[in-house]
């Protein structure tokens, strides 16, 4: 076989790899169906009257059913604020690891957290509640967020959540595993991108370079500079009569004495470069390298991408660029 079919076959091969693994990591932190249905007994607690001694007085005997399908309609109100006796410490990305120990003693406490949703909302008694992750790059960190009436968001969304912790929540995944989850409720959510969950760059770099060999153009278009990764954006145009071979694992970033590997990120959202570029063909994807220095020169170098007319010889596309 020749090299690039060796190629296709290691990225598969991680590909397959990392699924599975994801899938094991979801089934886990999943709640159960049974498990779910106790998620909504905290909607009492939305009533200014109420105590959160209450709620658990107030909730039913028996097991709600879980909920298949959405309402035909969703409340639209704001939820009622939770009572007042708050707690001293406001709660982030950054500390949620408290929380994540043990949520209830920090009930009543604001938060503000930035996460993935890993699986489909569910709807019952007038609410939504999701499970996201929240720490790690959003690999880990389950915790679940109870919204007092609709929302749009699905499975694979990137969210900032703003509410109060209202307890450490109990149930089991498929597999009977006792699960404690903390428990937000949320009077706001918001759509983000992957970069503000993940890592906001601390700096943007517009670059616009296109270089061109035989008519495979790759263009860098902008870098970021984030405390958790580093990011570039690229453009590839195939104006060649050939198709294109061009992987990003390929790709390099050198900073002084230190060389650093693409990292391979599983359902990043960020668009896949076609395995073989036809001709005429245009696409852009994000290349994700850990963290570097915030100053001082880089150079990204993509050594690999070239047509499929083999006795042209490709250079490596190299791009210096100046940090400041």
């Amino acid at each position: 076989m020749t090299k690039n079919q060796w190629l296709i076959i290691g990225v598969l091969t991680f590909a397959v790899i990392a699924i599975l693994g994801c899938l094991t990591q979801v089934i886990l932190y999943e709640i159960a169906p049974e498990s779910y249905a106790k998620l909504f007994t905290a909607r009492s607690i939305l009533e200014p009257t109420k105590t959160a001694v209450a709620v658990e007085q107030a909730a039913p005997t028996e097991t709600p059913k879980r909920i298949q399908q959405p309402p035909t309609s969703l409340p639209t109100k704001i939820p009622t604020a939770l009572p007042t006796n708050e707690s001293a410490i406001r709660f982030t990305n950054d500390n949620w690891g408290l929380a994540l120990s043990d949520a209830g003693q920090y009930a009543n406490a604001p938060v503000i957290l930035t996460g993935k949703i890993f699986l489909n909302p569910e709807i019952g008694n007038g609410m939504v509640a999701f499970q996201m992750y929240t720490i790690k790059g959003a690999t880990d960190g389950n915790t679940i967020v109870i919204v007092n009436g609709s929302s749009n968001v699905k499975t694979g969304d990137y969210v900032r959540v703003a509410g109060k912790i209202y307890d450490q929540f109990e149930g089991q995944n498929a597999f009977g595993a006792t699960l404690r989850v903390p428990r937000i409720l949320a009077t706001k959510v918001d759509l983000i991108s992957r970069e503000d969950a993940i890592a906001p760059a601390l700096k943007q770099y517009t670059i616009n370079q296109p270089i061109s060999q035989y008519g495979l153009v790759i263009t860098l278009v902008r870098v970021d500079i984030a405390k958790e990764e580093t990011r570039f954006y690229v453009k590839v145009q195939n104006q060649s009569k050939y198709k294109a071979s061009v992987y990003t694992f390929d790709a390099d970033l050198q900073q002084g004495t230190k060389q650093y590997k693409a990292k391979s990120l599983y359902d990043s959202g960020y668009p896949d470069l076609p395995s073989d570029m036809l001709t005429g063909v245009e696409a852009e994807t994000v290349i994700v390298f850990d963290a570097i220095s915030p100053t001082g020169t880089i150079k990204f170098i993509w050594d690999g991408p070239q047509t499929q007319d083999y006795s042209l010889d490709f250079k490596p596309y190299s791009w210096d660029i100046t940090l400041k």
